[in-house]
């Protein structure tokens, strides 16, 4: 049996769609584009929350570096996006 996922595709009031555990090269692109994608509808937001809105774009980064979609490793993450990391990192 394989195994199967959720995600939201781009854009608001689309629904949830079902793809198999190992996305294609094009959902690959969708999915590693929406953290900046994100971050580009927080735009008016940011000047609200500071510091911490640079957890939209980088909540998929990683203390290693391993993350996307910029790499950024230790340091370069903000404390918001390090945050989400460790939270993550525990689901």
């Amino acid at each position: 049996v394989m195994e199967r996922r959720s995600f939201q595709r781009r854009g608001a009031g689309r629904p949830t769609q079902e793809i198999p555990f190992k996305p294609t090269d094009d959902e690959w692109a969708l999915l590693r584009n929406h953290p900046t994608e994100g971050e580009w509808r927080m735009a008016l937001l940011r000047p609200w929350l500071g510091e911490w809105a640079r957890c939209v774009e980088e909540h998929h980064e990683r203390f290693d570096g391993t993350g996307y979609p910029h790499g950024l490793h230790g340091d370069q993450m903000a404390l918001s996006s390090r945050i989400v990391a460790i939270a993550d990192s525990a689901k």
